[in-house]
């Protein structure tokens, strides 16, 4: 963080925190683009772009040292309950129909990344998903869950090295649906 001059943070989910269906009310909440701004100080330049429109997220991306871009899911669709608007979307009472992160992000990813070779991706969703390009393309990856009233600071943390999670997941990431046994078998044997 002390040779760094400029941070782009790029992508829908880069300066909220969502509050899923099962969780209270925070009395707070510090957003990953206010716990970089906070964790670099005052004289480096941390800009965002909530997306790609007009080539917002392309431009911020090139004239940064680094850019990280934020994708994932809406921990309730960010709709009704029983319906979800994307595939790779699911929640109570929706059952997800796709792995694969939604085209749009992937696009938004795959646009910064051509900006700016520094780029990180922060998955910040409630389940796995298959994100093969992402890997075989992107040099650092992290995953976050949603709900914590302290995403942005612990996020900071990991970036700038003052914590390190290790890598350890706590679910099978599979690359495709493909990569399933059939749904009903339950032979253990097999699977």
């Amino acid at each position: 963080k002390s040779k760094l001059r400029s941070f782009a943070v790029i992508g829908p989910f880069g300066d909220n925190v969502l509050i899923d269906w099962y969780a209270g009310m925070p009395p707070y909440a510090v957003t990953p683009f206010e716990g970089i701004r906070n964790k670099v100080g005052p004289n480096v330049r941390v800009r965002y772009a909530p997306d790609d429109n007009n080539g917002n997220a392309a431009n911020l991306a090139a004239e940064s040292d680094v850019a990280i871009v934020f994708v994932g899911n809406h921990p309730n669709c960010n709709g009704p309950f029983g319906r979800c608007a994307l595939p790779s979307e699911g929640k109570e009472a929706v059952d997800r129909k796709s792995i694969d992160l939604d085209p749009a992000q992937l696009n938004l990813i795959r646009r910064v990344k051509a900006a700016n070779a520094k780029t990180i991706v922060v998955l910040i969703s409630s389940f796995p998903y298959a994100i093969n390009w992402v890997q075989e393309n992107v040099s650092a990856i992290l995953h976050m869950a949603h709900s914590s009233q302290e995403e942005g600071n612990a996020l900071a943390d990991v970036l700038f090295g003052d914590y390190n999670p290790a890598g350890r997941l706590v679910a099978t990431w599979i690359k495709s649906l493909d990569d399933l046994p059939p749904m009903m078998d339950y032979d253990i044997r097999k699977g």
